[in-house]
């Protein structure tokens, strides 16, 4: 074993000659961490300080400096083999971890039903899975997605990070693909540092490549895969940006990359965007600091990455809700002195990339990875959640416009039933009683159109003629039976109009719902369905209608003899007692019988009753004609036009119930929905204080 230093930190370093495995223990800490191999190791001398060994391995030491960030599979302070990143679960984890699954499971489920939103599948791991051809690792494996605009330095970045060129970079988009590093444990042996091409194997698909290394040489791929995305924003290709938006959401660490001399483009804020929705846990990092100096000179160079910070962290913390941690580097710097070995203190310095490592070896503890690792699928889970509420909310909206416009089309067809009851129904019985009216007024004009000499000559039996013309003039009309059907038949047409035009009017309007619905959200379609209303006039054309309202009617042949003897009747007494106050008191004076001024009075009394008894006679036998007519059952024919108009309206309802069932249906669902989302919503509020819980 030997020691060296390394920047500022003290470190003890053992090399195993067996195994060629480097291990590393700093200054006050018990942990022992592998850094990696190398391919020979002179076991021989035993030197301890800055000389011999100890200059190589702080050599190495300083070209892996900053790797060992994580428990490595190896010895532990205890000396006992440490499993990976799930074998560290505890039971309570691992049950908690099954109801966040569950509860992912149940959201994308309640997601499909509601439609139109974006359901986010775990496919990182699985295409990674593929790739690699083993899923004995997926449960333990964090992953770290780089992301940002092409030209941001992520591929150098990622060079930085493992201390060699893997990845090229280059001023042009290098790839279209997403490059995934990870760990092969199958190839530790043999392995070289500086040889990372002889040792790497590329595995492709069409829109991934898998990169896998020696864990032993990298250990911070240990359980752990390093994600390098596509350029947003990039001329070459326009789905680069939604290529990068698919994977955000399985990320377990974001790494988000902007450039120092062009920070936060158009296309970074839709990626920072898309990470607020899944609450992920995000580092930004400003690269190509060292750009600032070179252009303005180290003292302006200072002021302008000041600004440069301040400007990120404002603009950042608007995209992302909370004030994010802001990391910024020179990657390019960082790289070269790694692969210097070492010299050039002040590169290092300068690249400020001991923040980024520190950072990484804060966050990727297997504590806070195994935290993590619960937050991020319910993070995602809440994102598709917030989607979800939004979708209803939408529909609610669009909805209530419907249940508005529902309500109004009700409340007029009410108010247009109303209006018909008074403008048809209600005129048509008028004038159904005014065509009775004028059939009870025949008596009347028969009796006005006699003269007192033709009323007298009826009574006498020879005044049949004159009774005939005057009934001729009076029965001018076509039939009753005729004039009630014409009635109706014009208001049953009158009404049957009006409703077609409501008819016609409510699917004008309902018609329009397109153009209304939504357009916002692009929406073009139809909010349920009406269809045209189907009216028959049968209800009221039949001859049991008429017969019912004309059965109690007399027939005119029978009301004009009805009529002709009630008015030889009336004339006939009244003629009779004319006669007899001149006939009777005289026969009487003349046979001693009665006194001259007796006889005197009872013939007065008697003309008197038989001048009264004529137009008394005719009174009543006019009123009597009338009875007849009135006696008619208007009352029926009005019960029948109500039904008939009841019919309309039910006609009416029915071409707009699909419309209608459609509102309340969807209503219904609308409810269903948000009370399944309340549930999701509220058991993701107690597995995320459930996970700080079971994570302290």
């Amino acid at each position: 074993n030997a020691w060296g230093r390394v920047g500022d930190q003290p470190t003890i370093y053992l090399i195993s000659t067996s195994s060629r495995a480097i291990y590393a223990q700093a200054n006050g800490t018990d942990g022992l961490h592998c850094l990696g191999t190398v391919n020979s190791v002179n076991s021989t001398p035993q030197a301890r300080g800055p000389t011999g060994n100890g200059k190589m391995i702080a050599k190495i030491g300083r070209k892996l400096h900053g790797h060992h960030v994580l428990r490595r599979r190896g010895l532990s302070s205890s000396g006992a083999a440490a499993s990976g990143l799930s074998g560290l679960f505890t039971k309570e984890q691992r049950d908690t971890l099954g109801e966040v699954h569950e509860l992912a499971s149940r959201t994308r489920k309640l997601a499909r039903e509601i439609g139109r939103v974006a359901i986010k599948e775990e496919s990182l791991l699985t295409d990674i899975a593929r790739l690699k051809d083993d899923e004995s690792s997926l449960p333990s494996l964090f992953t770290v997605v780089l992301c940002g605009e092409f030209n941001a330095g992520k591929s150098t970045l990622v060079n930085a990070l493992l201390g060699v060129e893997l990845l090229d970079s280059g001023v042009l988009p290098t790839t279209d693909k997403i490059t995934i590093i990870l760990a092969d444990d199958d190839g530790q042996e043999n392995g070289s540092i500086s040889g990372v091409d002889s040792r790497k194997k590329i595995v492709d698909s069409a829109t991934k490549r898998l990169c896998l290394l020696p864990s032993s040489n990298y250990p911070l791929l240990e359980d752990l895969a390093v994600v390098d995305t596509p350029g947003s924003n990039a001329c070459l290709s326009l789905e680069h940006t939604s290529t990068t938006l698919k994977i955000l959401h399985d990320a377990d660490l974001i790494l988000f990359v902007t450039s120092a001399d062009r920070p936060f483009g158009e296309s970074e804020k839709e990626i920072l965007a898309s990470i607020k929705s899944y609450r992920k846990r995000v580092a930004l990092v400003i690269n190509k600091m060292d750009i600032l100096e070179r252009q303005q000179g180290e003292c302006h160079g200072d002021e302008s990455k000041q600004q440069v910070e301040d400007y990120v962290v404002e603009h950042a913390s608007e995209y992302l809700g909370a004030r994010p941690v802001v990391i910024p580097v020179s990657a390019r710097d960082a790289l070269s002195f790694k692969l210097l070995g070492g010299g050039g203190g002040s590169l290092w310095r300068r690249s400020n990339f001991e923040s980024l490592e520190k950072y990484l070896s804060e966050t990727l503890t297997a504590k806070a990875k195994i935290k993590t690792k619960l937050l991020n699928p319910l993070g995602v889970s809440e994102g598709i959640l917030k989607e979800c509420r939004g979708e209803l909310l939408r529909r609610a909206e669009d909805l209530e416009i419907d249940v508005i416009t529902l309500k109004l089309l009700t409340g007029n067809l009410d108010m247009w039933q109303k209006e018909i009851e008074t403008a048809v129904i209600r005129q048509c019985l008028d004038d159904v009683k005014r065509a009775l009216q004028r059939r009870a007024e025949v008596a009347s004009g028969v009796v006005n159109s006699l003269s007192l000499i033709d009323k007298l000559q009826l009574g006498l039996g020879f005044g049949r003629q004159p009774f005939e013309i005057a009934w001729q003039e009076q029965m001018s009309r076509p039939p009753v039976n005729d004039e009630i059907q014409s009635i109706l038949e014009r208001h049953i047409k009158s009404l049957l109009s009006r409703a077609e035009h409501q008819a016609s009017t409510t699917i004008e309007y309902l018609g329009k719902r397109p153009a209304i619905v939504n357009p916002s959200h692009g929406v073009n379609r139809m909010i349920g369905t009406v269809r045209k209303a189907n009216f028959r006039e049968e209800p009221l054309k039949s001859e049991k209608t008429i017969e019912m309202v004309t059965s109690s009617l007399p027939v005119d042949s029978e009301s004009s003899r009805a009529l002709y003897l009630s008015l030889v009747r009336t004339s006939f007494l009244s003629v009779f007692l004319s006669a007899g106050s001149v006939l009777v008191p005289g026969y009487l004076v003349i046979s001693g019988n009665l006194h001259v001024d007796n006889a005197v009075a009872y013939g007065a009394s008697c003309a008197a009753l038989g001048g009264v008894s004529l137009p008394l006679g005719n009174y009543l036998t006019v009123r009597s004609f009338e009875k007849q007519w009135k006696t008619t059952q208007i009352c029926e024919l009005e019960t029948l036009l109500r039904d008939f108009m009841d019919y309309v309206r039910s006609e009416l309802d029915e071409s707009i119930a699909p419309y209608s069932r459609f509102v309340r249906s969807h209503g219904d669902t609308i409810r269903v929905s948000n009370e399944q989302l309340d549930d999701c919503i509220a058991i993701s509020t107690s597995l995320r204080s459930k996970i700080n819980k079971v994570c302290k």
